[in-house]
């Protein structure tokens, strides 16, 4: 996690990761997967940017952390 939290910090300039574990459970292709989730924030003023680099970086983490697949979400900010 930590190489993540570093390259995330180079792209953005800053990261939180929650120290919170949450787990999920779900199907694919008729398999059951239970896995613990760690979450990841990131903000950026560019989200255009953001979006695509997450969209290649899903593939590094989907191989770094073995998963089928990654769960990206993006959420507009207003900072008081």
């Amino acid at each position: 996690m930590l190489l993540t939290s570093r390259e995330l910090v180079r792209q953005f300039g800053a990261t939180t990761i929650d120290s919170t574990r949450a787990s999920g459970t779900w199907m694919y292709k008729g398999t059951l997967y239970e896995d613990l989730l760690v979450r990841v924030r990131i903000d950026s003023y560019e989200p255009n940017e953001a979006k695509a680099f997450f969209q290649r970086y899903r593939n590094v983490l989907k191989v770094r952390f073995e998963q089928v697949d990654i769960w990206i979400t993006a959420h507009d900010v207003d900072l008081i």
